[in-house]
């Protein structure tokens, strides 16, 4: 089952990260994750985003992306599940 976080600022707090990584089942390391930047007037360069990915690759995540459905196809969302 695919699971998703809607969050505007990424992992802000403690809390945030604790209850996100609880939704995680299995090995971090076979998982891929999207960012989708889209409400985000600087896209992929904003510092939320960044600070997203760099968390998720922090926490063990094999992929993570940007995605802009504003821009992208969301299609590319599908390669995901």
């Amino acid at each position: 089952m695919n699971k998703i976080l809607l969050t505007s600022n990424g992992f802000f707090t403690d809390l945030i990260k604790q209850q996100f990584l609880q939704l995680i089942d299995g090995d971090l390391s076979n998982i891929k994750a999207t960012i989708i930047t889209t409400a985000s007037h600087k896209k992929q360069n904003n510092r939320f985003a960044m600070k997203a990915k760099e968390d998720l690759l922090g926490f063990g995540f094999k992929r993570v992306d940007f995605n802009d459905i504003e821009f992208d196809k969301p299609e590319l969302l599908e390669k995901l599940m």
